[in-house]
């Protein structure tokens, strides 16, 4: 993650209570040092905090700390990006001991300088006076700036007086500082891993007992025909017998149609320090286009927020808006649409018509003929991937506008007080639909959606540290009260357009579906916690029991029920026990169990529309729409899901590797789901999810230069305990005849189609003509979850130049290819090339009566008529089970290579004026080992998320390689 922090955020976390302890009791001691990133930089904003406690303090721009700290406490430094680190406060005695501790044994790896702890100079008069603290920090290079003292501050707290005695060069630091972040990115990506596709025949079927090449005259659909080098092109471009004497007949690549896509991107940020006023400012823009010529984007961002520090009470404002558009938005069917038509084209088509320039897509002889209409290898059967693109009014517009205010006070001991406000408002804007002409659509639909979600919150919060006068128990207290608000304002109409010259100038408009909503929600919680820890003699906690309490009322529960959801944590540290003291295997082991009830309610207003294809035949998916929406049901139970959970963490071997490992069991009642039959988001099933998740991660530091690495796996199984009311199963996604179900007593999401029949002992039934017959009944058929996940990543630092990596694994998880299914169908794809020719084959099975089947069958018989070959008698979609894949795959998902040239650049300006130049080379999607034939193991259908397992037309993945630069003044 250090590799990639090119803009640091300052992170506020400041919750104070003091610990139960006078200074009698302790031997307080000041921690200082400066942060830096694992280049050597200052990192701003570092959370350091006293473990247990809400004392802590935060680096400034220069990364410089200084905190008070009981000797044998525990630090906690923790920063966006990083992993949690602790260190332990020590007295000088103690540091010499652990010191010749650590001599004794051989380093297995530095110490990281940004924890690097020195003292500053303290000078305690006596119990009841006032104590004399230097303020100083470090340079860049660690070297400790001691200067003259400009003036003497008194400082009381919690009845501690004491004196600070500033050296000048505070005084300088404490004059405004500004600071310049400047990044710009280029990326261009490509399609990867693109369907193999047939360049062997010609568009065409059999006819009268041979195979005849047909054309766009005879609307034909299928590349059934003769092979290509048989055959001749005529002066009108027809496909005839070869003759001499004309050009023979070639064939096209489809693929011709993608574009590469490209993405730039532009940030500038800006921080200001003035004295105790911490400001930021950004902006962004980014924008680009898909490899799907049309698919276009941008976006437009812009940040600020404000904090004043050291005040009785800390005001911080922040304010954000983003606007984004997209041109052919990657979900819904429009893209599908396209990629079908790229897929199904004939090799001897030529989708571009000779043209050979740039931009074919802006060119209307592409796709249209001399008499201005679609040009296309089927007309009114099929479209030109051009034509769509033209006709499609798919469209998004997005607005987020965020505000808020947060107050804190630490002053009142033993209370502290937190007040956030908070507003959001969120506008979306949807056209989607087809226009007249499309496949198989006499009209065409166009859908206009608006959606406006305005959003109030409130949180009053109260920590408390009631003095236990205890040396052993310690307790703090929380009590919050949120209240929110949540109003929706929705429009919809939906519109059947008649056939005419503009496809979407809405002038002919038949059957209009206007919905309006304006749902609203007030919700209140009361939320209670108390931490109570055992500190049996040392400056560690040795149990920490937490209890919550949260109390859940709104308006949209059913007969205003309230909610009581408790919870609790148990945590064990046995760090200090004698065997792991003296163990070099195992370090800092803690032990940990914790119990939840949460709830989610329903949205007012339902965002995903993957159920709308349920009740469509799945050979009408180029005139699908998402035309219905989904209302929550009336007297709709929120979802409640009970989670226990059980891990440890600790470290090995000398604390080189740290792990954390944890077992969960997720139960969730009342899980909501649409109903295929209604549209009404419902209570349909309970699901219980048990799982397993590990992580190691390590880190180390050589002569110049730093290394770390980290793994995880995850293992998930989701079930569905039962149905409820009892149904045979709740389809989620896909079409009729192939789906993704609820099955009682089955994993979530099960693939369920159609089936090659059986007999009792499993073997294939066929028929009289000597192919599989179909068994009437869907079964399950897949299972989409996987094995399990993994992921690695690392990174090392030599010097100036770095380099880091992510890559991610995943065993099992099947996915129906039905993409494979619609260009066997067609007799585009590879595979029929090679197996049409296949004559005699004797499928493995037994006839109806129970005998051995011994018919052979020829895989394309042209004496036959082409519906009865081994691909089309199944129908578009075949036998479901035959196209299930397994999912596995490894996927080098990032690599990153930045340099370093912040020296150079100022050597050739002669002058220190940049702190910061990088340039960055990036590259996704690298690589990708698979099982699976399809395109990308982890596409979903139409682009929504509940799609998962089923692939139809889904858009390919893309390799992308780029490169960013970055400048901070």
């Amino acid at each position: 993650m250090p590799m990639r922090i090119f803009f640091l955020f300052v992170l506020i976390l400041v919750l104070c209570c003091f610990q139960p302890v006078t200074a009698q009791q302790e031997q307080i001691t000041t921690v200082s040092g400066v942060m830096l990133s694992s280049e050597g930089e200052p990192l701003p904003g570092v959370a350091i905090r006293i473990k247990g406690t809400n004392i802590g303090t935060t680096s400034d721009f220069n990364g410089f700390y200084s905190l008070e700290a009981p000797v044998g406490s525990t630090l906690v430094v923790s920063f966006v990006g990083f992993n949690t680190y602790e260190i332990k406060v020590k007295a000088a005695v103690e540091e010499d001991q652990q010191r010749e501790k650590r001599e004794s044994r051989p380093l297995k790896r530095f110490p990281n300088p940004a924890l690097a702890r020195e003292e500053v100079g303290v000078a305690v008069l006596s119990d009841s006076s006032a104590s004399y603290k230097v303020e100083g920090r470090h340079n860049d290079n660690g070297q400790r700036i001691l200067g003259p003292l400009a003036k003497i501050k008194h400082k009381e707290r919690n009845g501690e007086n004491s004196l600070l005695l500033i050296p000048s060069y505070v005084q300088q630091r404490r004059r405004p500082r500004f600071r310049l972040e400047y990044t710009t990115a280029l990326s261009r990506s490509v399609a990867y891993r693109l369907p193999d596709l047939q360049r062997t025949y010609a568009q065409g079927r059999s006819v009268n007992g041979k195979l005849e090449a047909r054309g766009a005259e005879e609307q034909e659909r299928f590349s059934w025909g003769p092979a290509l080098s048989s055959l001749s092109r005529d002066a009108s471009g027809n496909l005839v017998s070869g003759k001499a004497g004309l050009p023979p007949a070639q064939a096209f690549d489809p693929y011709r149609v993608f574009r590469t896509g490209i993405s730039t991107e532009n940030h500038l940020q800006l921080f200001s320090e003035i004295d105790d006023f911490h400001l930021r400012g950004a902006y962004g823009y980014r924008s680009g286009q898909g490899i799907i010529p049309g698919n276009n984007y941008n976006r437009h961002a812009l940040d600020f927020s404000g904090r004043l520090l050291n005040r009785a009470l800390e005001p911080r404002l922040y304010l954000s808006y983003n606007r984004a558009e997209e041109y052919l938005p990657q979900a819904g069917t429009s893209l599908a649409r396209i990629i079908s038509s790229i897929y199904t084209s004939p090799p001897n088509f030529d989708v571009l018509n000779g043209f050979s320039g740039e931009r074919p897509w802006k060119h209307s002889s592409t796709y249209l003929n001399e008499q201005g209409e679609e040009r296309s290898f089927a007309p009114g059967l099929e479209n030109h991937p051009y034509w769509l693109i033209h006709h499609s009014p798919d469209l998004q517009e997005e607005e987020h506008f965020l505000s808020g205010v947060e107050l804190k006070t630490y002053r009142l001991y033993p209370f502290d007080l937190q007040y956030n406000v908070v507003f959001e408002q969120q506008n979306a804007t949807n056209q989607f639909g087809f226009a007249p002409g499309t496949a198989g659509a006499l009209y065409g639909s166009l859908t206009e959606r608006k959606h406006r979600k305005s959003t109030f919150h409130s949180n009053l919060s109260v920590a408390v540290d009631p003095e236990l006068y205890s040396d052993s128990w310690e307790l703090d207290m929380y009590a919050a009260y949120l209240f929110g608000f949540k109003e929706e304002s929705f429009f919809r109409q939906n519109k059947m357009v008649f056939e005419s010259e503009e496809s979407f100038g809405v002038p002919y408009v038949h059957l209009p579906q206007v919905l309006q909503l304006q749902p609203f929600r007030r919700q209140h919680e009361i939320i209670t916690k108390a931490d109570i820890y055992y500190t049996p003699g040392v400056y560690y906690r040795l149990v920490q029991l937490g209890l919550v309490n949260r109390m859940y009322l709104s308006s949209t529960m059913p007969e205003g029920q309230a909610y009581f959801l408790p919870a609790a944590t148990l945590k064990f540290d046995l760090s200090m026990l004698d065997f792991i003291e003296d163990s070099w295997v195992i370090s800092r082991p803690k032990l940990f169990t914790a119990y939840s009830s949460t709830l989610q309610e329903a949205p007012l207003i339902y965002n995903q529309w993957h159920f709308n294809s349920l009740g469509l035949p799945v050979f009408q998916f180029r005139v699908y729409n998402d035309f219905f929406e989904s209302r929550p049901r009336k007297g709709l139970k929120p979802e409640n899901q009970q989670k226990w959970e059980l891990g440890a963490e600790l470290g090995l071997f000398e604390d080189l590797l740290d792990m954390k490992l944890s077992y969960y069991r997720n139960l969730t009642q009342n899980f909501i789901l649409p109903r295929p039959e209604t549209f009404e988001l419902d209570n349909v099933a309970e699901v219980k999810i048990t799982g397993l998740e590990v992580t190691l991660s390590s880190n180390g530091y050589f002569n110049e230069g730093n290394w770390q690495a980290g793994l995880t796996f995850s293992r998930s199984r989701p079930l569905v305990q039962s149905l409820y009311p009892e149904q045979e199963r709740v389809p989620i996604a896909g079409f009729p005849i192939i789906s993704t179900n609820l099955i009682e007593g089955e994993p979530l999401g099960v693939i369920v189609g159609n089936r090659i029949l059986r007999d009792k002992a499993g073997r294939k039934v066929i028929g009289p003509d000597g192919f599989p017959l179909l068994n009437p009944e869907p079964a399950i058929i897949g299972n989409p979850n996987p094995d399990w996940l993994a992921g690695l990543h690392g990174g090392l630092t030599y010097k100036k130049l770095g380099f880091s990596f992510v890559i991610d694994g995943r065993k099992g998880g099947d996915m129906w290819n039905g993409t494979q299914q619609f260009l066997n169908y067609y007799g585009v794809s590879q595979i029929t090339a090679e197996l049409r020719n296949v004559k005699g084959y004797v499928f493995e099975g037994v006839t109806p009566e129970g005998g051995k089947n011994q018919q052979p069958v020829d895989f394309y018989d042209p004496s036959l008529p082409v519906l009865n070959n081994r691909w089309q008698r199944y129908g578009i979609a075949g036998v479901g089970e035959e196209a299930v894949e397994e999912a596995s795959m490894i996927r080098i998902n990032e690599v990153q290579l930045t340099y370093d040239l912040s020296n150079a650049m100022n050597s050739l300006l002669g002058q220190d004026q940049l702190e910061k130049v990088k340039v960055s080379l990036l590259a996704r999607n690298l690589l990708l080992f698979t099982t699976y034939t399809g395109v990308d193991p982890d596409g979903n259908l139409f682009g929504y998320q509940q799609g998962s397992g089923l692939d139809l037309f889904n858009q390919p993945a893309t390799r992308s390689l780029g490169f960013a630069l970055n400048f901070t003044f």
